[in-house]
């Protein structure tokens, strides 16, 4: 008996099946993970996912946002089935909001500007949405701060799913239960439940951090006007006295932009810059989505701030 004949007996005997012939050509490889996800290389979208993991533990550098935002976009692009990777564009989509071009009249650029930050809060989603999907796929937990990414965006956006999305991220508990107040708060106050609001606010505000508290008290002072608490919320704001670009910035995104247009007109106000609150007023009444009673409020507001008669040589 030949050799290979016995080998052909042996492996039959042992449950073995002969390897078939190959004529001396390797089998095609079969298809990994990361080919039927769609990515060109294996080892490439591996140390994507590493390497995303690892920036969302450790936090974006401050500066480095938007050149991270460049690259992180085309990583995904390469690698569309990377959760951790999926999760940090998100997150860094969120820290790169459409900018206004000072030297464009501010409410010429309101429909553009519109437009910019939906779509942009509309790219989030998705990638929040696909890393869900290939998260469960694998049968793994979706990467943290997803819930909490979705729900910032959604409340920015005016997704009906926002109070939904806000309910997940508290229960995950992926950050601080006050940041969640925060936007529980602006979801509260667009449903019109003001009671239910300020009580978010205001725990909000009571238990943020040093960091935190300015943006809390933003969103305490709007929800103060809205009740109509004018006179409370213009004392709020007079005393705080950290107005920087980054306690602005994160408003800027979580804000949808008729209601950072009316932040920015009461923060006006508290400062008795009379000509400034009466620019943003007008420009809140060109925005979409402001609704009859705002808007004979907003007129109200204008009349107390229009300029009075001026003489030669003021």
């Amino acid at each position: 008996m030949s050799l290979s004949t016995l080998a052909s007996v042996l492996g039959l005997a042992l449950g073995f099946a002969p390897a078939p012939a190959t004529d001396g050509a390797d089998a095609a490889p079969q298809a990994n993970v990361w080919v039927r996800s769609g990515a060109r290389s294996w080892t490439r979208c591996q140390s994507y996912e590493v390497e995303a993991a690892r920036r969302l533990v450790a936090g974006i550098p401050p500066g480095e946002e938007r050149a991270l935002l460049r690259e992180w976009r085309a990583r995904v692009e390469a690698c569309p089935q990377v959760p951790a990777a999926l999760v940090l564009t998100a997150l860094l989509e969120l820290a790169n909001p459409p900018k206004i071009d000072p030297s464009i009249d501010f409410v010429d650029t309101l429909p553009e500007l519109g437009l910019a930050f939906r779509e942009q809060r509309q790219r989030i989603l998705h990638w929040i949405a696909a890393a869900e999907r290939e998260a469960a796929r694998r049968g793994e937990p979706v990467p943290e701060p997803a819930r909490y990414i979705a729900a910032y965006a959604s409340v920015g956006l005016d997704d009906p799913a926002a109070a939904a999305r806000v309910q997940a991220a508290r229960e995950a508990a992926e950050f601080d239960a006050w940041r969640i107040d925060r936007l529980d708060a602006m979801v509260r106050l667009r449903e019109g439940d003001l009671a239910e609001a300020l009580r978010l606010a205001h725990r909000s505000l009571s238990q943020a951090t040093n960091s935190g508290r300015p943006a809390s008290t933003y969103v305490l002072a709007m929800v103060l006007d809205r009740s109509g608490s004018i006179a409370a919320a213009r004392s709020l704001l007079s005393k705080l006295r950290i107005r920087d670009a980054r306690t602005l910035g994160g408003l800027e995104s979580l804000l949808p932009l008729r209601e950072r247009i009316y932040l920015m007109a009461l923060d006006q106000e508290a400062r008795g810059h009379r000509a400034g609150a009466y620019t943003l007023w007008q420009a809140y009444l060109e925005v979409d989505g402001v609704e009859a009673p705002e808007r004979e409020q907003v007129r109200r507001r204008l009349d107390e701030l229009r300029p009075g008669p001026t003489f030669a040589g003021d």
